[in-house]
């Protein structure tokens, strides 16, 4: 297979997609969903229902995720995949009479909603914007009145909505009359240092790791001004349609194969590689990898640290420096790696150890690097390079 060339980057936060002041990252959506969708007593009027918008693969339907971290048990979570629910999913109409031999329709709810629990709900209406025309009238009262049909959710409810970008060319589409009724929140795509920072966290491969960092391109948009797609092939473009592209939800399911290379021949490898983030990023990721397997192990590092070679390739390096960060164990890791690290030349290298040590904020590896002596004192000396970082 022929490799198609991408740009490259030297080191964490280099070629980082700076995109439109128009967009809001994860954490942005995060932090505004219940400040604009919480209806409260006092402001039962002024809640608004924000619609996530993104490419595809950009991590948009793990905001519920990150709510259930931010809240825990004080609410009912409920994720509604709405292209595929029907009207019976929603609400049905059930015949019932009064003693006065009065007949109506009364409304059940769909057990989805778990209204048997007096908990307040945060429902992510997932892909509203591809849902039937039937359904997504019904799902325009939850949206703007906090009701399923005629039943109020709890007080103190939060709803959002995700979808793809009307450009993307995937079918998405809105009631005209609703458009107006929301807050259209269009999701920034993640940066490379941002990426890594949360792949270092779930245990993404350092060679995964390592691809993003060396090419930053990876987590670019079709939307940035001066894209060229003859220039980036590798990610979702809706003028080159293709099933299987680079983005950041299809470059972290590269994991499993990783882990199974070795069970299969190199060419079943860039089968798979393809079906995942296609053929131009996979052939970009197979080169990687075999630099990656004729690096130095862990433990040679280790033991010798002084003595065992420095690879020339600045993308083995980069390779070295995630491994680092998920292999340390002990203080005395720390220190067997700093003085390999010390010997590598370029200090934009060194600076992605540094960087991805200093931001493992949920794991043990940040407290064994800060704990480190001269851990800490290469980040002082050098601390213009940790701009929002905890130094």
């Amino acid at each position: 297979m022929t490799a198609v060339k991408i740009r490259e980057g030297n080191g964490i936060g280099e070629g980082d997609i700076r995109l439109s002041q128009w967009k809001l990252n994860l954490k942005g959506c995060r932090d505004w969903i219940p400040i604009l969708s919480k209806q409260d007593p006092d402001n039962i009027d002024e809640c608004i229902t924000p619609i996530i918008q993104s490419e595809p693969g950009c991590g948009k339907s793990s905001v519920l995720k990150m709510l259930e971290e931010d809240y825990g048990d004080e609410y009912d979570y409920i994720y509604l995949d709405c292209p595929i629910l029907d009207y019976s999913d929603i609400c049905m109409k059930i015949p019932e009479k009064d003693e006065n031999d009065v007949r109506t329709l009364q409304s059940y709810i769909g057990g989805v909603f778990k209204m048997s629990s007096p908990k307040p709900k945060i429902i992510m209406l997932d892909e509203i914007m591809k849902a039937p025309k039937m359904t997504q009238t019904m799902f325009m009262k939850l949206i703007l009145e906090r009701k399923i049909d005629d039943v109020p959710l709890p007080m103190g409810s939060i709803i959002f909505g995700t979808s793809n970008n009307i450009s993307d060319g995937v079918g998405d589409g809105f009631l005209a009359h609703g458009g107006n009724r929301v807050c259209i929140i269009e999701l920034m795509k993640t940066t490379v240092k941002e990426w890594c920072e949360w792949g270092v966290k779930h245990n993404i491969h350092s060679y995964i790791l390592a691809l993003v960092n060396r090419y930053p391109d990876l987590m670019a948009s079709y939307r940035d001004d001066g894209f060229d797609p003859r220039q980036n092939p590798c990610i979702f473009d809706p003028n080159n349609p293709q099933l299987s592209f680079a983005s950041p939800r299809s470059l972290a399911k590269l994991n499993v194969v990783v882990k199974n290379r070795h069970k299969f021949s190199k060419d079943s490898v860039m089968t798979v590689m393809a079906g995942i983030v296609g053929k131009a990023t996979a052939s970009q990721f197979s080169a990687l990898m075999s630099i990656g397997d004729a690096l130095p192990s862990w433990d040679e590092i280790m033991a010798q640290p002084e003595q065992v070679d420095i690879p020339k390739s600045e993308s083995a390096l980069m390779i070295l420096m995630f491994q680092a960060v998920q292999n340390m164990k002990t203080s005395k890791d720390v220190t067997q790696f700093i003085k390999f690290v010390d010997r590598v030349e370029k200090h934009e290298i060194q600076s992605i150890f540094y960087t991805m040590a200093l931001n493992s904020k949920h794991s043990e590896v940040r407290l064994l690097a800060t704990g480190n002596a001269k851990f800490t004192k290469y980040c002082i000396e050098n601390r213009e390079n940790f701009a929002g970082d905890d130094v």
